[in-house]
């Protein structure tokens, strides 16, 4: 036995348990420097579809080491809804790196899945060794994702770039550009012509109970092959009202009396609110809810909106229109959009532009 191998214990690889959240929560700040707490740890693993969710915990002498989670979501599928895992919580402890053992804990992590009768693992990753990582495991790496853009007062997005993680001269950059950007965008959005009525609030923000379903249902009939969030009512409650951490307003547009477009925006952070989730029926929906969104949001003293889109959907193409009218800009995201396919079913669920990535949970994106 080498001294290696005498001074570090085997690893070993289990599920996690409901006892298991302080230590995991605690192992996740260490890495990251967060402050999460089991609270939202159990929201995001155990109060969701239980006994479908997957947390894969690395042990070496009793201390955790690794982690590798996989949210349950139900995506709407060519007019099926298929249960499928969204990636998370991929960390190895720094004295553990480069020995294999990210690799280990993910496939075991995919064949949990497919014991759970999940179809599809997908994701977002801005980290370069994590896409030649999954890229080795058999995923599809598409750089398809667009951060949009709209700023509306320049000093709190002076504030939102210099409290950003971006580096010092990244920042300065960002300051340099901000009144220019500003102008841009007050141009676009003035004059702007509305006839939608609007409204917003906690979910279920005025909405009677199916209508989000029947929005959702339409857009399915106009494009059949779409792939999105099947946005119940069990989801949005567990998703908005939920939500230990963050602040959610739901948004919606109304046309001769019609649901015609959903927002879920996260205002936690209320010098730059961000769009989780949008649909609508036509360019002109989206175009009505996000002018009346910059409105309100310009008047609350917010420095930027901004969400993001795949370029390659149509939904996605039309977001992107409507917004530039309005004065957003857009620029690649820094993430990579990551999809495998476990069914080997033979769906073409894997070509990027049937995914309606506006409208997925891009909150804690990283892989």
């Amino acid at each position: 036995m080498t001294e290696t191998n005498r001074e570090v214990p085997p690893l070993e690889l289990a599920p996690a348990r409901p006892e298991d959240a302080p230590e995991l929560v605690a192992f996740h700040n260490r890495t990251y420097g967060a402050r999460r707490t089991s609270d939202f740890w159990n929201w995001k693993y155990r109060d969701h579809l239980p006994g479908k969710s997957v947390y894969v915990v690395a042990r070496s002498g009793g201390d955790v080491v690794g982690t590798q989670g996989m949210i349950p979501i139900r995506l709407c599928l060519a007019e099926r809804v298929e249960l499928t895992g969204k990636s998370e919580n991929s960390l190895v402890d720094t004295g553990f790196r480069g020995r294999g053992l990210w690799n280990r804990m993910y496939r075991e992590a995919l064949a949990q899945c497919r014991d759970r009768g999940m179809t599809a693992v997908w994701g977002f990753t801005p980290v370069e060794s994590a896409r030649r990582g999954l890229a080795r495991l058999g995923f599809a790496i598409h750089d398809v994702m667009v951060q949009a853009v709209a700023v509306l007062n320049t000093g709190p997005m002076l504030k939102v770039i210099w409290n950003s993680q971006e580096s010092i001269l990244g920042r300065l950059g960002a300051a340099v550009a901000t009144p220019g950007a500003w102008c841009w965008s007050k141009l676009r959005r003035r004059g702007s012509k509305n006839d939608i009525e609007y409204g917003c609030g906690p979910f279920p923000a005025g909405l009677a109970t199916g209508e989000i379903a029947a929005l959702y249902e339409h857009i399915d009939r106009d494009s059949p092959d779409l792939v999105h969030l099947d946005m119940n009512e069990e989801y949005l409650r567990w998703r908005v009202l939920e939500h230990p951490r963050f602040r959610h307003e739901l948004w919606h547009a109304r046309r001769n009396g019609k649901l015609v477009a959903i927002a879920l925006v996260n205002e936690s952070q209320l010098l730059r609110p961000a769009i989780l989730e949008l649909a609508f029926v036509e360019q002109r929906d989206a175009a009505g809810l996000l002018a009346r969104m910059t409105e309100l949001y310009t008047a609350s003293g917010a420095g930027a909106l901004t969400f993001w889109a795949n370029r390659t959907n149509r939904h996605g193409r039309m977001l992107l229109a409507a917004a530039r009218g309005l004065g957003f800009f857009s620029r690649p995201a820094r993430s990579s959009f990551v999809v495998k396919d476990i069914a080997d079913s033979g769906e073409p669920r894997m070509d990027p532009s049937r995914w309606l990535l506006s409208a997925l949970w891009f909150e804690g994106y990283a892989v």
